[in-house]
């Protein structure tokens, strides 16, 4: 792997965080971010630039990020992170994006839907009541298409309070072809009994050509390790966890195209050495690369890439104010500027 440049696609003051970005086939870029600081006064900025992310203008349609209205759009609520994901196109030719339901927890998956590449969104809500657990669930990571259709829901959940020890499980969930029903398809990992501060959360699952998956899945904001389960029988039953790293946050898995190599990015944060890393599979996620630090400094650590070609990817990331202390206490540091950051890697 080879980092090339890196460019600043968005500076500010104010704290940026949980970027999010894809490209249309027009080649148009659509680019989301928090701005503000976490937990407080985040609010969403959605902006799209036509040449490559050199120039950016309030996107026209933002109903993607959760408003009507350019730029500067509803609070953020810490109690529901949208942090948006958009997958496509799909076998019918849709793009969908998803996410949580804003704020206080609802047994529903909001999701949007382009028939026109990007341009226009309709809201779609897709019930997760179907899955039938004592629980909250949350989206998180890239939806796979299955041959018929069939898309699966990678979900994670947690019993009890936010942050209660351990109580977080991951599952897969399955929606059909012309249904708006989440289906349970099988429980990929639980923190029962581990140790984990959290457990297994912020699932990135890939499928590949053979019908194998797996699944990558954060265990802990801190000190804790980044896991990976693997499944055979479609999602059904899951290996046991094998540890990819000591910690990690926010994974993001990607099959490059023409079943070549697969990317793994994700965020580290030790208060004392932070930022995003960038590891490849050539087996399909049996065997991992050593890390490759895209960025190293403070910042919300939640990286986002993007796919440019079978061997160049940019990895998007926030240089921002936030981070954490060693002791795992969030810190905010006031000076300079905060900045959205795509570094182009050659693979």
């Amino acid at each position: 792997m080879r980092l090339m440049t890196t460019d600043v696609w968005f500076r500010s003051r104010r704290d940026l965080n949980f970027p999010s970005v894809f490209r249309n086939h027009q080649g148009t870029l659509f680019l989301a971010f928090t701005i503000g600081t976490h937990g407080q006064d985040e609010r969403w900025v959605a902006v799209m630039s036509e040449d490559e992310g050199s120039t950016w203008l309030p996107d026209t349609n933002p109903i993607l990020y959760g408003s009507a209205l350019p730029w500067m759009t509803r609070p953020y609520p810490l109690a529901g992170h949208p942090k948006m994901r958009v997958v496509g196109p799909l076998r019918d030719g849709s793009w969908l994006g998803y996410s949580n339901t804003e704020g206080e927890w609802s047994p529903q998956l909001r999701t949007y839907r382009s028939y026109d590449d990007g341009q226009a969104w309709t809201e779609e809500f897709w019930a997760l009541g179907g899955l039938g657990l004592d629980r909250r669930l949350f989206p998180f990571g890239s939806l796979v298409e299955e041959e018929d259709g069939t898309l699966l829901v990678p979900l994670y959940g947690y019993q009890g309070p936010y942050f209660t020890p351990g109580s977080y499980e991951t599952w897969v969930g399955a929606v059909r072809p012309g249904e708006m029903w989440v289906h349970p398809r099988g429980r990929v990992a639980h923190g029962a009994g581990q140790g984990w501060a959290e457990g297994p959360c912020e699932p990135a699952l890939v499928r590949y050509p053979d019908g194998r998956m797996i699944c990558v899945m954060r265990t802990s904001g801190q000190h804790d390790p980044l896991i990976q389960c693997d499944s055979r029988d479609g999602g059904q039953t899951w290996s046991d966890p094998a540890i990819l790293d000591t910690e990690g946050v926010a994974p993001l898995a990607v099959q490059l195209p023409d079943r070549g190599p697969t990317m793994l990015v994700y965020g580290r944060r030790t208060g004392d050495h932070d930022g995003v890393v960038l590891r490849l599979s050539t087996d399909e996620g049996q065997h991992w690369s050593d890390s490759v630090w895209v960025y190293e400094g403070v910042g919300c650590n939640y990286a986002n890439a993007l796919v440019d070609g079978a061997d160049r990817v940019t990895v998007l990331y926030a240089a921002s104010h936030f981070t954490y202390t060693p002791a795992g206490r969030p810190q905010f540091r006031p000076e300079g500027w905060n900045e959205v950051r795509a570094t182009q890697v050659t693979l």
